[in-house]
């Protein structure tokens, strides 16, 4: 069964309410190609943990993580990698909950500043801190 991508905002908001009701972490890693647009639907869908949801932002890919702190969100980002072979130069930014924000719109921000600082650094650069 092919799943699709969501918009983010309604997902994250339930994500959040839910991290925040049984005090676990959840990250959020935004994806984006340095150049040209990637279906991220047929890129990231064979790789993502049924718990994990993808969602759309601004022509970026989304991947939310329930019950997942830092370090498991540098791990998916390594199985991106591998999964693309180099194929495609990607770049990550991430942003978890509590450690970096506490409400949907301060974890979006941080996220995407973190992408951005990523696009300006070698190729497959993931920004997790900072």
């Amino acid at each position: 069964m092919r799943r699709r991508s969501f918009r983010l905002e309604p997902i994250l908001d339930y994500e959040l309410r839910c991290s925040v009701r049984y005090h676990r972490s959840l990250s959020s890693v935004m994806v984006a190609p340095v150049k040209g647009n990637v279906d991220f639907n047929d890129l990231l869908w064979p790789i993502l943990r049924d718990s994990d949801e993808l969602c759309t932002f601004e022509g970026r890919a989304v991947v939310l993580m329930g019950q997942t702190g830092r370090d498991g969100a540098l791990a998916a980002i390594d199985r991106y990698k591998t999964h693309c072979h180099g194929g495609i130069d990607l770049r990550f930014g991430v942003a978890c909950f509590p450690e970096d924000a506490c409400t949907a719109r301060e974890l979006l921000g941080i996220v995407r500043r973190r992408l951005e600082k990523a696009v300006t650094l070698e190729r497959g650069a993931a920004v997790a801190t900072g």
